[in-house]
């Protein structure tokens, strides 16, 4: 009996000192409550499915810069055109210009350039000898003397110049002297008419 009151009191003690269970009841009007709640609840996600937000649209206005521009006109030159000529204008011309070259051929050959007894230089008619000088015999002096002559129209030297040296001034001054004292030429002649003209002459010393 007291194994048995013991183990009693033990039950109740430890049984003291458990929390107790809670039981919850729900009456009608909290059933209500939660079905409201159910309901607006998918009420609420049929709206946020079937009508989607508004787009939110921004406009952004076009802001303008001014931008300093610099213009410049350059005048263009036109293009020259050149006109073609037509092979009959330019056949017609080189025809025009042969005949005006054989016409000048023709007067040409009307007037004769020259006459029997012309001559382009004047010729020796009389020469003379010159005299060898006794200062170049005596020293063995040798050379070549040229000159040049200028002849008037009646055939008589005016002039006389040395153009190449003996290499002695006695030689070289005796031709001269010789020349101009006992020579005489042919005139040039041109269409029957003398002129005066020029002629070289040269004279070995040796």
């Amino acid at each position: 009996m007291l194994k048995r009151l013991n183990q009693y009191d033990d039950r109740n003690v430890i049984s003291s000192f458990m929390p107790a269970k809670k039981q919850v009841t729900i009456n009608d009007r909290g059933i209500n409550r939660l079905a409201l709640a159910i309901t607006f609840v998918l009420h609420l996600l049929v709206l946020i499915i079937y009508f989607p937000s508004k787009k939110i649209e921004v406009t952004v206005e076009p802001v303008l810069y001014r931008v300093p521009v610099r213009m410049e006109i350059n005048k263009i030159k036109p293009k020259k055109v050149f006109k073609k000529r037509s092979v009959n204008v330019v056949k017609k011309k080189n025809l025009a210009a042969k005949k005006n070259v054989a016409k000048m051929v023709k007067k040409d050959e009307g007037k004769p350039t020259s006459l029997p007894g012309d001559r382009d230089l004047p010729k020796v008619a009389t020469s003379f000898s010159p005299v060898y000088p006794k200062a170049a015999l005596n020293n063995n002096w040798t050379g070549k003397v040229a000159l040049l002559v200028s002849v008037d129209r009646a055939g008589m030297p005016v002039k006389v110049e040395v153009l190449k040296s003996s290499g002695h001034e006695v030689l070289d001054d005796n031709f001269r002297k010789t020349v101009l004292n006992f020579y005489k030429f042919k005139p040039r002649r041109i269409m029957g008419e003398d002129v005066p003209g020029k002629i070289k002459l040269y004279y070995v010393y040796d």
